[in-house]
């Protein structure tokens, strides 16, 4: 796979799209442990768009239901039903930039640059507004003709807490 590929032609393909996630918290939150938290999901149902010398990877997410009991549906998972709407992820894709931004219940706009520290704000309702200060550790971006990956460490404080998160995405063509 070259480091970034473009077709030709523009194009819209779905793909497969696999997240891992795995974060530890820093400053006074620290557990001692390796990793606080970690998550892995498979999401159906993804759109990869290559427009303009740009690729955008987007997907629906329907939001937990608290009511429903039994069963192990993800956030993007047709077994997670709610009666929220959907919630929409877009991952930018450019040779050193990553813009990633969620529409929906929450909404956030996170840009990553290796060596970047960057501040947003973070939508969530009943609560308001949130600053989000992002410092990007490092940033990988791979695009060849049947899919791609994503791989970004980066340090993430809201309020006075900060965590220290590890994030992979990786997409191919079904």
């Amino acid at each position: 796979m070259r480091d970034f590929w473009f077709s030709e032609t523009d194009f819209v393909v779905p793909v497969e799209l696999s997240i891992s996630r795995r974060n530890r918290f820093l400053g006074h939150l620290t557990t001692g442990q390796p990793w606080d938290e970690q998550e892995k999901q498979t999401v159906q149902q993804v759109r990869w768009k290559q427009s303009a010398n740009v690729h955008e990877i987007s997907y629906r997410e329907t939001p937990e239901n608290p009511n429903r009991r039994g069963g192990s549906g993800s956030a993007a998972s047709p077994l997670a039903a709610s009666d929220e709407p959907p919630n929409l992820t877009i991952c930018r894709l450019e040779p050193t930039t990553l813009t990633w931004q969620r529409h929906g219940g929450v909404e956030w706009e996170h840009i990553f640059e290796t060596g970047d520290v960057r501040s947003s704000l973070m939508t969530v309702p009943g609560i308001g507004s949130i600053e989000v200060k992002l410092r990007t550790r490092s940033l990988r971006i791979e695009v060849g003709p049947t899919g791609g990956l994503i791989d970004v460490a980066y340090d993430m404080t809201m309020s006075d807490v900060t965590q220290y998160i590890e994030l992979s995405m990786r997409f191919t063509r079904t």
